[in-house]
């Protein structure tokens, strides 16, 4: 079985801070808003942009295509099992979004099955060709 410490490392990302797009959220009494597959964490070579949560599912950003992050908002004491909101971010916007503690890609991508794995590989792949 495939665990954190077998996979190759070195791809090292930035978590990102959405804090201050959770602020925007309209709330009502008790609620309070979150995102899934969280974190998220962020690749900036410059030029390009990738975005990838923790199920190794991943995107790069540009002007065509900005990052869609669905905001889940639940009552204290309840979950939410579809997003209520859709924050829709541009490549300038999700740039300067706070970024919080370092992370490598193979402590990001959580350990579960062959379809993580998989996608672990090929952002492993991605990254490091793109350095």
């Amino acid at each position: 079985m495939t665990t954190t410490t077998t996979r190759p490392r070195g791809v090292i990302l930035h978590v990102l801070d959405l804090r201050p797009v959770l602020a925007t959220v309209p709330l009502g009494e008790g609620e309070s808003a979150d995102v899934a597959f969280g974190p998220y964490a962020i690749c900036d070579s410059g030029d390009t942009l990738y975005v990838i949560c923790h199920e190794g599912v991943g995107w790069e950003i540009t002007d065509d295509c900005p990052f869609d992050l669905g905001i889940y908002v639940a009552r204290q004491g309840f979950m939410a099992i579809a997003p209520r909101f859709l924050a829709t971010l541009t490549f300038d916007e999700v740039r300067v979004l706070p970024r919080g503690e370092e992370i490598d890609l193979a402590d990001l991508v959580r350990v579960h099955n062959d379809r993580l794995e998989n996608n672990f590989r090929t952002w492993y792949r991605t990254l490091t060709q793109a350095r």
